[in-house]
């Protein structure tokens, strides 16, 4: 018996013009680690018959829908597009706003009154078998930023829609663009720059989940959505109380991340960050550290609960 190897796998993405009407990948999106979770839900038919040498007497299929996650390395992103950072950030905020003439900034917000939120055909293929997996109306649901100085800053995404059909196999090429690496990211807390975080998230969510409704149909008629929340946690080594206390006083500082100095960069600015928890722990084999999380508040200033910004060689807006 043959076997498929992952290792010819790609997975491609596509904005659909039309929810649920799926289109052909242009972009692939390279990932460590993908898996499909397509759920079909059942109904037992359990009503007692005066009979008991069985207790289910038929098994009829319910509503179903499909969850996609991706996790890899954050591509910064070139000419070409092939990236995971500015994708995966419109995905999740919904709006990039692009300036500039080379490099490109991107920068990505949530339209406040607006109930709208990008869908995506997600195609799934290898090189050993001629078509594809096609999931289409799919809406990100959660997406978790790492970062840590022995290597790239990673990603983890997890998007809901209807369950895959078989399509002709697309062409993709493979993308030869950099990822932002965990050393090079930088913090800068109320105005000061904070060199002792030894580990850092974000954690993106938008509460997305299938709507099935009485319209003659299994799949789902709707990916429905909320506002956005992002949470955040990390690991700090404190030299002195003066550390600490920019990261775990309780108070609302100025938080600033930059992945990468020089283009391309990806910088998240929060006026607002909540701190909720700060613990701090010691052992015998290592210095003491102090592990710290919160979450991130609606605000004036940014018009949201942060700002991203995305500059790279990438000319149009992630939403063309």
């Amino acid at each position: 018996m043959g076997v498929v190897t992952s290792a010819l796998s790609q997975t491609g993405l596509k904005l659909e013009t039309v929810f649920q009407t799926g289109v052909d990948p242009d972009v692939m999106l390279p990932w460590s680690s993908c898996t499909a979770k397509e759920t079909f839900g059942r109904w037992e038919d359990r009503s007692v018959r005066g009979d008991l040498s069985g207790s289910v007497h038929d098994v009829h299929q319910g509503v179903n829908h499909a969850e996609i996650t991706v996790e890899g390395p954050l591509y910064a992103g070139g000419a070409g597009g092939y990236d995971a950072a500015g994708f995966l950030l419109y995905a999740m905020f919904g709006t990039d706003t692009i300036s500039g003439a080379g490099p490109y900034t991107h920068t990505y917000s949530v339209a406040p009154a607006t109930y709208a939120l990008p869908s995506w055909s997600i195609s799934d293929f290898t090189g050993e078998i001629a078509t594809a997996r096609r999931f289409v109306g799919c809406r990100i649901s959660t997406l978790s930023l790492t970062f840590s100085p022995p290597e790239p800053v990673t990603y983890s995404a997890t998007f809901i829609g209807s369950p895959s059909g078989s399509v002709s196999k697309p062409t993709l090429n493979a993308p030869e663009v950099d990822p932002f690496m965990g050393w090079e990211t930088t913090f800068d807390i109320n105005s000061s720059a904070t060199t002792e975080f030894e580990s850092f998230s974000l954690d993106f969510s938008r509460g997305t989940a299938p709507l099935h409704t009485l319209n003659g149909a299994q799949t789902p008629q709707d990916i429905t959505f909320r506002g956005i929340d992002c949470t955040w946690s990390g690991t700090v080594v404190p030299a002195d109380d003066t550390v600490y206390n920019r990261v775990g006083a309780h108070s609302q500082h100025v938080m600033v991340v930059t992945c990468r100095s020089s283009s391309p960069t990806l910088v998240f600015t929060v006026t607002q960050p909540s701190e909720d928890d700060a613990t701090i722990t010691r052992s015998a084999e290592d210095p003491v550290k102090a592990e710290t999380s919160g979450s991130m508040i609606l605000n004036s200033t940014d018009s949201g609960i942060m700002v991203p910004v995305l500059t790279n060689a990438y000319a149009s807006a992630y939403s063309a």
